[in-house]
């Protein structure tokens, strides 16, 4: 029961399949690692849904952090049925361009972050994976550089299926590009879920 939030989705403790010999579909979609990246993804988007909501209807949110999107569930099997709310809206007001441009990068920030903390192989790491250290990883380190910050992901073994989650394409470019291009605002949030829907993965 009560609200689930983004928040704390990374440090929640899921049921992991072990796989099977058939269906070799299905045991790349639900067994091993497939739903947490089918959830990851999905959560993705329903972040830009969200926010492409409320940007529709003229208002920029002010204040989006990781605890200001609401979930329907926190759990990796029920990925297919996830649905995102944007709440906390104490800080809301008309929708300019700077605003617009500062709702998406914080939504970069906590996208960002699940997709550290939720897929390191050594779990949530709030020294490494917070929102504060990916910000400045992203933006001091590599001044949003993502061949940079790809290369240096790489070589942490711990980000192997961070690296993957990124590496993914559809015609306009990766993951990475994805990112770079929510963080630095120059395009919609409606542009840009339609892109995010527009990857395909092997976990889909």
């Amino acid at each position: 029961g009560g609200v689930s939030r983004l928040a704390e989705y990374p440090g929640k403790h899921q049921e992991v399949k072990k796989p099977s010999f058939w269906p070799p579909v299905q045991r790349v979609r639900d067994v091993g690692l497939g739903p947490r990246h089918r959830f990851v993804r999905n959560a993705v988007k329903g972040v830009l849904a969200a926010v492409d909501a409320i940007h529709r209807r003229g208002v920029a949110h002010n204040a989006i952090d990781a605890s200001s999107f609401q979930m329907s569930t926190l759990k990796d099997q029920k990925a297919d049925e996830l649905e995102v709310r944007l709440m906390n809206l104490g800080f809301a007001g008309d929708l300019t361009e700077d605003k617009r441009r500062g709702d998406l990068r914080s939504a970069a920030i906590v996208v960002a972050e699940l997709v550290f903390s939720a897929l390191s192989a050594s779990g949530s790491d709030k020294g490494r994976t917070s929102a504060a250290a990916i910000q400045r990883l992203f933006e001091q380190v590599f001044s949003l550089d993502m061949t940079q910050a790809r290369e240096y992901c790489v070589e942490e073994p711990e980000w192997e299926a961070v690296v993957e989650f990124w590496d993914y394409r559809d015609r306009q470019g990766d993951g990475w590009a994805l990112l770079g291009d929510m963080w630095r605002g120059e395009l919609s949030a409606e542009e840009l879920l339609a892109r995010a829907e527009a990857i395909e993965t092997p976990y889909d």
